[in-house]
């Protein structure tokens, strides 16, 4: 990571240097440590008052007056009590389609890729998601590219990475449809993790509803002995079972230790879910769709079978009724998680409460559960020593706030690689 951060910073322009050093209100030397102090700091082992930045990672945690701050080492950040908790990651949503969405452009009314374009739209809108919080996406963008997977990676490596400054973590899904795209996939020689800097090739996506069992058996065996990880995505029982099976039929064929993911899995019943459980299976929810489901989602039910799952918005893939489109805010994703019920209070005809999640439980789905469902457990997820430094100082403690008061949960600063990520002025297309 050291490596990483210091050659986006030493390669970039003046100009992007200048953008790193954030928000108007900090006028920091990047060549000093990061000092965040006086702060509500939830780690990975108690509650600390302080903790230091260096080179993108978290190297000192603790309390104040055990550490000996100069102001020619530090730049210091006295966070007047607020809390800090690691980086939300937003495990399912498309950040150039909701960018497009926002804009109210649809991937129909698009002649072609318009690089510069989706690079200026990609940096507003990945500083509006790092605004509510969010240092990862998952995202589906490949969609935009038409499921090229080559025009995808030449955007992000060449329009965005190496001339736009990257203020979030991107995972990008690949899309596959048949298994001659698959082929061509694991032919390129990428698989997960690799890519460019702040932006790495994600999980193998597969969507099972309405597809031939034989064909998801195909893609999920082959998938799984080239070593990839797979994210199946199913939303009824009939497609849960299917991939079930698949799964079942690659892991006899041969056991790898490969965190395959289920998408939504919002139907599953106990069955399922043990099922699920014996093949450690992860999954990826999104609370706003499952608590408007039909099944409800058993969230609870899948704590208890030992399934670790993730939480995602769907933003800029979902709508519900009335044309209300999936909010990337993932402190609407807490409320709907804790709640299951409207944001204005409403109860849903899915309201279950015995499968409401606590406080803590929806932090986790959205921090250390995420970084466990893609290998990255012991690089973030937590407040730990030598994490990356993604953090978000909120100006509430959510664990402290009565359940609906996690919707109106502000962000005071977000930090992405040990970066204060600067505030986004409104801005015209």
């Amino acid at each position: 990571m050291e490596e990483i951060f210091n050659n986006i910073v030493s390669s970039g322009s003046e100009d992007l240097k200048a953008d790193i050093n954030i928000n108007n209100n900090f006028n920091f030397d990047l060549n000093k440590k990061l000092a965040l102090v006086n702060a509500n700091i939830h780690t990975a082992k108690g509650t600390v008052n302080s903790l230091v930045i260096e080179s993108g990672r978290i190297s000192w945690l603790g309390n104040m007056s055990e550490l000996n701050l100069s102001y020619d080492e530090f730049n210091v950040i006295d966070l007047d009590g607020r809390t800090v908790l690691p980086g939300f990651c937003d495990a399912h949503a498309g950040l150039l389609k909701w960018a497009l969405s926002e804009e109210g452009v649809g991937l129909e009314d698009l002649s072609g890729l318009d690089y510069e374009l989706l690079a200026k739209l990609f940096k507003v809108y990945s500083k509006k998601a790092a605004n509510l919080g969010v240092t990862e996406i998952w995202t589906d963008d490949i969609l935009v590219f038409n499921n090229n997977f080559n025009d995808m990676q030449n955007f992000f490596a060449s329009q965005v990475a190496t001339s736009e400054y990257m203020p979030i973590r991107l995972r990008n899904y690949i899309n596959i449809n048949n298994h001659e795209e698959l082929l061509d996939f694991i032919n390129s020689g990428f698989s997960a993790l690799d890519g460019v800097p702040f932006c790495h090739v994600g999980p193998v996506k597969i969507l099972c509803d309405g597809v031939k069992p034989e064909v998801i058996n195909k893609l999920i065996y082959t998938a799984h002995l080239a070593g990839l990880q797979i994210a199946a995505q199913a939303d009824s029982g009939a497609a849960l079972n299917m991939c079930l099976d698949a799964f079942e039929n690659a892991f006899n064929a041969r056991a790898l230790n490969t965190r395959h993911l289920i998408i939504h899995a919002k139907a599953a019943d106990l069955n399922q879910l043990k099922r699920m459980r014996d093949l450690r299976l992860g999954a990826v929810i999104e609370p706003e769709m499952a608590v408007r489901s039909d099944a409800g989602c058993r969230w609870r039910e899948m704590l208890r079978s030992g399934i670790t799952f993730c939480a995602g918005s769907g933003a800029g893939l979902n709508s519900y009724g009335d044309n209300k489109k999936a909010d990337i805010n993932p402190m609407y994703g807490l409320y709907y998680a804790v709640n299951r019920q409207e944001l204005d209070g409403e109860a849903l005809e899915t309201h279950n409460a015995l499968e409401c999640l606590s406080a803590a439980e929806a932090i986790e789905a959205y921090t250390y559960s995420a970084a466990w469902n893609c290998n990255n457990e012991k690089r973030r997820g937590e407040i730990a020593l030598w994490r990356d430094a993604d953090l978000v100082v909120l100006n509430k403690d959510p664990f402290k706030v009565e359940p609906d008061e996690l919707k109106n949960l502000s962000v005071y600063i977000t930090i992405c690689a040990g970066r204060i990520i600067e505030q986004e002025s409104e801005q015209e297309f």
